[in-house]
């Protein structure tokens, strides 16, 4: 009888560990990203497999708290006007995706840039050169911006295309825009540019970037990062996204 127990019990144990090896080769990928997310390994969050669905409604008026370890400011999203780029925005800060990047480039009286994961290594080179993993297309029309014929030729040329589906606002002083590595390559880098900003320095951004928001708030922050002196467009000190709180208006 007790042979017959300790054999049962062995049998047992084998099948459990068989169960359990199959579960890990068939899901290894998920246990990784987990292991990453609780470790803090930066390559496993880095990369996601697909843009996320539509979660947002866009007839709700969402809001964006940057805080940052200067300071905080407050953005007003575009969620009607570039829903599927807002989306992808609000998801990426909801899951933490910004936690902890730097601020890794400024154009001083122009822009700065962040979003990008590759900032919490230690690798500077490799600073403005990451992304999710996936694209979001652009959400751009050339006729809501005004765009005259010569600049949409050029954009043409470079690729661009102009959708229709949406109603674009056009870049300003304090938006908040998706950066890019060329047309539909929107992921999680964006830009900010500051309230000093010429209209020369953004005729050569309209109908290229998609704008996502408005900064209402928090301008003060905005001008102490637009003080930081740089070197090739790197900020001579630090700065990073502590977080980033979407609510709903």
């Amino acid at each position: 009888m007790f042979k017959s127990d300790s054999a049962q019990v062995f049998i047992y144990l084998v099948l459990i560990c068989l169960m359990f090896l199959v579960l890990v080769f068939f899901s290894k990928d998920y246990l990784f990203s987990v292991v990453g997310l609780v470790l803090g390994d930066k390559e496993s969050q880095n990369k996601f497999i697909k843009p996320p669905h539509l979660n947002i409604n866009p007839s709700v008026d969402y809001i964006a708290l940057f805080n940052t370890t200067i300071g905080s400011f407050i953005v007003d999203l575009y969620e009607q006007n570039a829903p599927q780029n807002v989306n992808n925005f609000v998801y990426l800060a909801t899951n933490y995706y910004y936690k902890g990047v730097r601020i890794h480039r400024i154009i001083p009286g122009v822009l700065f840039q962040s979003g990008d994961r590759n900032t919490l290594d230690k690798d500077s080179a490799n600073d403005g050169f990451g992304h999710t993993g996936y694209f979001i297309k652009d959400e751009i029309n050339w006729n809501s911006l005004d765009l005259d014929t010569q600049r949409k030729n050029k954009l043409s040329s470079l690729g661009y295309k102009s959708n229709q589906e949406v109603t674009s606002i056009p870049i300003t002083p304090l938006s908040l825009v998706m950066a890019n590595a060329g047309p539909n390559t929107n992921s999680s880098q964006f830009f900010i540019t500051f309230s000093s900003v010429s209209k020369d320095n953004l005729k050569h951004l309209q109908g290229r970037f998609t704008n996502i928001g408005k900064v209402i708030g928090g301008y003060a922050t905005i001008q102490q990062i637009n003080q930081i002196s740089v070197i090739n467009e790197k900020p001579s000190i630090d700065v990073y996204i502590q977080d980033i709180i979407i609510y709903k208006k």
